[in-house]
């Protein structure tokens, strides 16, 4: 279909015939995947009530920010015009991800009590992890808010820490990127930690320069907070809402007067 709209001239091209002799199929088969992402995200809204905040969030930013018209035809191209990753492969990704860090999940279980040194370099790992594969979807969710704004024209691709910036200052859904934070993501990298038992608080280091630097410091309570807001609740709900926002806009298209 992205190929086919591409072109004006391959309304001609019987190649692209199927779309209209199978087209009911590809309707339905859109109807049933989408069913499939919202039964998936209920289930995960349901252990985790909080991430209804997070959907309510982006779905909001995606519809105000990427349906400028209401011309399906139109929006559908300045959408994917901002999308710039595939999602199939990032859900890939994301999935593999997903495996590891349950099997970690129930090593821990299975151990009982797990020693701080152990267990929250271990949850940093995965939070590290899950930070990387995210990185398109935040620096999508910061041109959704762009254009919300009122600015006709985002850059295509920021930093990761002034992506996060403009999303955190956001004052209507600012707050719910809380758990998003760069220095984590980077001692992990670097494994550059320290972890006090006595005082309960946990280290993070810069020694990029030769030089330790410390840059931030964490009780442990609030470490663990935000890793677990981001494995159990950031992370895995954002595939299922963004293939639902991708299908919505498939379906919008195919059943429009344009297409």
């Amino acid at each position: 279909i992205d190929e086919f709209l591409g072109n004006k001239k391959n309304i001609k091209d019987v190649k692209f015939l199927r779309l209209n002799s199978d087209y009911h199929y590809i309707l339905a088969a859109a109807l049933i995947e989408s069913n499939k992402m919202l039964k998936m995200r209920e289930m995960l809204i349901k252990k985790y009530p909080e991430t209804q905040q997070i959907v309510d969030a982006v779905e909001g930013i995606f519809l105000k920010s990427f349906r400028p018209t209401g011309n399906a035809l139109k929006d559908c191209g300045f959408y994917k015009k901002y999308l710039n990753f595939d999602i199939d492969d990032w859900g890939n990704m994301m999935s593999a991800q997903l495996i590891v860090a349950d099997d970690t999940m129930k090593d821990f279980v299975r151990r009982s009590t797990v020693d701080a040194e152990i267990g929250i370099p271990k949850m940093m790992d995965i939070y590290g992890k899950f930070f990387e594969i995210l990185i398109p979807m935040i620096n999508l969710i910061r041109m959704g808010v762009e254009l919300k704004k009122g600015n006709s024209s985002p850059k295509a691709l920021y930093g990761v820490a002034k992506n996060i910036n403009i999303l955190k200052s956001d004052p209507d859904c600012g707050s719910l990127f809380g758990c998003l934070d760069e220095q984590i993501r980077h001692s992990d990298a670097h494994a550059s930690i320290r972890i006090d038992k006595v005082t309960r608080k946990v280290f993070l280091i810069d020694a990029r320069s030769g030089k330790e630097k410390i840059v931030r410091v964490y009780t442990f309570d609030k470490l663990m907070d935000i890793l677990n807001t981001m494995n159990n609740e950031f992370f895995p709900v954002f595939y299922p809402t963004l293939v639902l926002f991708d299908i919505a806009m498939l379906y919008l298209l195919l059943v429009s007067r344009e297409y």
